[in-house]
């Protein structure tokens, strides 16, 4: 009761800034799915429930037209943020040695190809000293390196694997719950 008297007391501008409705409208415009001209019959048809409370009268129009100035700035932003990270990506480039004039193993070609080779399971094939020798791009570096980095790439395959399964189980687990439900509500 108490929060229905302080959402009555609160302007109607400040119950629109924190409403479902305007959430809504905000991801629908940058959705595309809303347009001056779809306006009316999208609010009216979509989501009738989360509009209700607020009259499509000249109200909703201004509304509207504060949600796409509202993005508009946010995507202007996030341009300017973005040309300013080019920039100084182009005028600070990533060097391909290290401080102490060793090579840098990120953006390598060794590193591509070290990818591939533990997608494909090459470096389950064959020993550590055989793989190193296997391809140029890996004789630019130390075989200590090379050696940390397979297995390194192996740890993570075999952990991204591992999330992938618990991941799985847990939807399945979800579809389970879902289904029972389901079946509880068709039982009454």
């Amino acid at each position: 009761m108490a929060d229905e008297d302080k959402q009555q007391k609160q302007h109607p501008d400040e119950q629109w800034e924190k409403s479902d409705a305007k959430a809504q409208i905000v991801k629908d415009i940058d959705a595309g799915l809303v347009t001056d001209e779809t306006l009316p019959r999208f609010v009216l048809k979509m989501h009738p429930e989360l509009y209700k409370p607020w009259n499509y009268d000249g109200d909703f129009g201004k509304r509207y037209r504060s949600c796409q100035k509202q993005i508009n700035k946010e995507k202007e932003a996030s341009s300017k943020d973005l040309g300013a990270f080019l920039k100084h990506r182009t005028s600070h480039p990533v060097t391909t040695t290290t401080r102490t004039g060793k090579p840098r193993w990120h953006g390598s070609e060794a590193e591509t190809d070290m990818y591939d080779d533990v997608k494909a399971g090459v470096h389950l094939t064959m020993k550590r000293e055989d793989f190193y020798k296997s391809r140029a791009s890996y004789k630019v570096f130390e075989p200590y390196e090379v050696y940390k980095h397979i297995d390194q790439k192996a740890r993570r395959r075999k952990r991204m694997n591992e999330m992938i399964r618990v991941r799985d189980e847990k939807m399945a687990e979800e579809e389970k719950k879902k289904e029972k439900n389901k079946n509880k509500r068709s039982r009454k």
